[in-house]
């Protein structure tokens, strides 16, 4: 602690000291790099409305914004895609430096520059000269930067091209299921397996692939992924959009809220831009310049995860008498080796320690992608194969094109050139018509489909499906279009697509409530939307409840349990079953499936990778087994009933344990509300033990993974449930002439923690209550003039 005081008092006197320089007040600037002047108005909560007289005006304001406002996030952004952050963290973040260099993300970046149109260059190129522009003339950089002694470098396109990568990094999931599926074949029986992992056709069964990975690979990107999405894999986006035939208004409604990992401040920011041909409204990336999810004057779009099989792990054997080549179906070829030198900082306080020397990373690739395992002188590694390493990955080019589209047409036009991320997009517009398209890149493969990692010698993707072969619905007869990661695909659609879907309880949800309301001929508006987007009732309970008592007979004693089985799933519920349900659930994973791993020593490596494959059998699975698959419970059939009473009694036992511990042994005290707790981080202040009481901000959460309102999160025995992932901002429009535009971030506009909109739409997004965009009242201007 006493190491720690100056930083502590650094801090202090660098807040008292920023907060009396940020600029939300009327103010102008002279700047180069502008044809003419600029307005940028604000509202009260900090979204900036940009008036320019060109788009590349517009784009240029942007990235004065983005600077100004998120500095420091894009910083860090930058410097994980680039693989640099253990020059300004230390050794905590080498794992994750080793990670993005291996996978080159910077340096395809760089080839997919080269690739990129003019216009789009022209629109890149403008943002950075924004961006460079504010740091140009700015004395008040973001206090992080004194703090880790870091001066900033000028912004470059390619380091948005990098920010695009790492977005689809975080909606690519293929190779932790892959990295799942190995390390599960070799500690689980063969049964066991199978039910888990049905989907895994017999042939592919071979423990000989998991002797292959590295443990290490496997927990560092796990790790790495958790750290953004929680432990559990079921979590995505929601988004639907009802035809003007079933809204009061006449016009459609289109609804969505991405489900990410939850930050501070948050990944999105709110922005209105308006040029000489553009004018969007909606949520932007720090780091990019126009608008990903939102409006235009003719349509509306919002997205969610299309989870599309685009990661593959391919094995490959190193030549024993030339070490520098693998094998290949027409022979021995060379592996390009790199050889880079990652800077670490000394510990804190680094003045009294010693230099920590460069750590030399060893990155070799093949044809198929680079070897993310890689050690000199092994025998085998395994390479990633990926649709985003490819040069000619120009995805950004397709959500630009978003901002221009006026019809349907154009919209499919622009989701053409998506690569990655995969993306199924939702459609509006004033006409009234309502769409979803699916985009990115499908392999095609020439052995298997991708669910398990393949030979060299055998793998090939021979192409992708053509892009007139995409999904799509456009005005189904149904009047409404719903989606939340599920597989929709009808199952004589001739491609294979992905195995990674989520479990269809939300969408499920999502379809019924909306049925409901249309079979009753009621309308909806947007009010109905809003509210439907905080919906808590997770129909897991109701199939659980009936296995309980229609195939066990369950007819617990205890007035708890009874009360618990005729609960209707409401996770708002003033009782104690949501606690009790969620509590119940993470016990049974551990009843039900724990004990049919192999025993490995326990705080072991081994031990964390089989903690993580147990936490991420969903809900869904789990209640499929104690439906169709007793055997989970013991072995003999004739005892399997009793036996799965036996499971479940111990799991409530234990979830009644935990909760007495965390809130006493009072039922009436058992609040879900009051159990969970939605956690806001900011990287990396909120991480250091002295600092995190002021760097860390909870607020009461809500839901479970399988609700609309969706919740992931982590359990602390002394702090209870954590929710570190969910709807990063939501937003709900209504197709009027003007196009009605609600919404709502998930933290606030600025990255500055004196600043007024740091975290004042916090509240606001747990009680969802929305910003009417055509309502807010401009509070200050800031004007951008060129030089003479």
């Amino acid at each position: 602690m006493f190491l720690l005081l100056p930083l502590i008092l650094a801090v202090l006197y660098t807040f008292s000291w920023v907060k009396s320089t940020i600029f939300e007040e009327d103010s102008s600037f002279t700047v180069q790099g502008i044809e003419q002047d600029i307005s940028v108005t604000f509202d009260e909560f900090g979204v900036p409305s940009i008036d320019a007289n060109s788009d590349l005006d517009a784009f240029f304001a942007m990235g004065f914004l983005h600077a100004k406002d998120r500095m420091w996030q894009m910083e860090v952004q930058r410097r994980m895609g680039k693989g640099e952050t253990a020059e300004i963290f230390g050794r905590s973040s080498l794992s994750q430096d080793i990670w993005m260099r291996t996978l080159g993300l910077h340096a395809v970046a760089e080839a997919s520059w080269e690739n990129y149109d003019d216009d789009f260059k022209a629109a890149m190129e403008a943002f950075s000269a924004g961006y460079n522009s504010w740091l140009a003339q700015t004395d008040q950089l973001p206090v992080e930067f004194s703090l880790f002694n870091v001066e900033p470098k000028p912004w470059t396109p390619v380091d948005s091209i990098v920010i695009g990568k790492l977005f689809s990094l975080m909606l690519s999931f293929n190779l932790s299921r892959e990295l799942d599926v190995v390390r599960a074949m070799s500690l689980l029986p063969e049964q066991h397996f199978r039910s888990l992992y049905p989907d895994i056709p017999q042939a592919h069964i071979s423990t000989s692939i998991a002797e292959q990975t590295t443990l290490d690979i496997e927990n560092n990107y796990v790790q790495l992924q958790a750290q953004r999405f929680g432990k559990q894999k079921d979590l995505g986006s929601n988004g639907w959009v009802v035809s003007g035939e079933h809204t009061t208004s006449g016009a459609p409604i289109l609804a969505n809220d991405p489900h990410l990992g939850i930050e501070l401040p948050s990944m999105w920011y709110a922005a209105k831009i308006k040029g000489d041909k553009i004018n969007s409204a909606g949520m932007t990336f720090p780091g990019l310049p126009f608008v990903i999810f939102g409006k235009n004057e003719d349509i509306a779009w919002g997205g969610a995860n299309f989870t599309i099989d685009k990661q593959d792990i391919v094995l490959h054997e190193f030549n024993p008498n030339s070490p520098n080549q693998y094998a290949s179906s027409t022979g021995w070829k060379p592996l390009d080796i790199e050889v880079q030198q990652i800077h670490i900082k000394s510990e804190f306080p680094d003045a009294l320690r010693t230099k920590q020397p460069p750590y030399e990373l060893f990155i070799a690739r093949t044809e198929s992608g680079p070897i993310i395992d890689y050690a000199p002188g092994s025998l085998n590694g395994m390479s990633l194969k990926w649709t985003a390493l490819d040069a000619n990955d120009l995805s950004l080019k397709a959500l630009l094109q978003l901002n221009y589209a006026k019809d349907w047409h154009s919209f499919r036009n622009a989701l053409s050139h998506l690569v990655s991320p995969s993306l199924n997009v939702f459609y509006a517009d004033r006409a009234g018509n309502i769409g979803m398209s699916a985009s990115g890149l499908i392999p095609i493969r020439k052995v298997g489909q991708g669910k398990v990692p393949v030979p060299n010698t055998q793998f090939e993707w021979t192409g992708y499906v053509p892009w007139e072969e995409m999904p799509y619905i456009y005005n189904p007869p149904e009047g409404f279009i719903a989606n939340a990661n599920e597989n929709y695909l009808p199952t004589s659609y001739p491609y294979f697509v992905g195995s990674d879907w989520a479990e269809p309880t939300r969408a499920n949800r999502i379809k019924s409530i909306l049925k409901q309301r249309i079979d009753k001929g009621e309308k909806v508006d947007a009010e109905f939307n809003r509210v439907m987007q905080l919906d808590v009732v997770d129909d897991n309970v109701r199939h659980l409840q009936r296995i309980l008592t229609e195939q066990y007979g369950f007819n617990p004693e205890q007035t708890i349990r009874k009360g618990f089985l005729t609960w209707d799933g409401d996770m708002s519920s003033d009782s104690p079953y949501p606690a009790l349900y969620v509590s119940f659930i993470e016990h049974l994973r551990e009843e039900l499936v724990r004990p049919h791993f192999k025993l490995v020593g326990k705080g072991s490596v081994l031990d964390n990778r089989v903690s993580s494959l147990v936490s991420r059998v969903e809900a869904g699975t789990l209640l499929r087994l104690l439906e169709e698959e007793p055997y989970w419970c013991i072995k003999q059939p004739a005892q399997q009933q009793q036996a799965c009473i036996t499971v479940v009694n111990s799991a409530f036992d234990k979830a009644q344990a935990e909760l007495t511990k965390l809130v006493g042994s009072n039922p009436d005290n058992w609040r879900w509300s009051e159990i969970v707790s939605r956690e806001y981080t900011h990287r990396p202040l909120g991480d250091m033990e002295a600092l995190k009481s002021s760097f860390k901000t909870y607020i009461s959460g809500d839901g479970t993974p399988h609700t609309i309102n969706v919740a992931n999160y982590r359990f602390d025995e002394d702090e209870g449930y954590i929710q570190n992932a969910g709807a990063t901002f939501r937003h709900v429009f209504e197709l009027t002439p003007d196009i009605s535009y609600h919404f709502i971030n998930s933290t606030g506009q600025s990255g500055h923690i004196y600043s007024a909109h740091y975290a004042d739409m916090m509240s606001m997004m747990r009680t969802n209550t929305l910003i009417n965009s055509t309502e807010s009242k401009s509070q200050y201007t800031l004007n951008l003039r060129p030089a003479e």
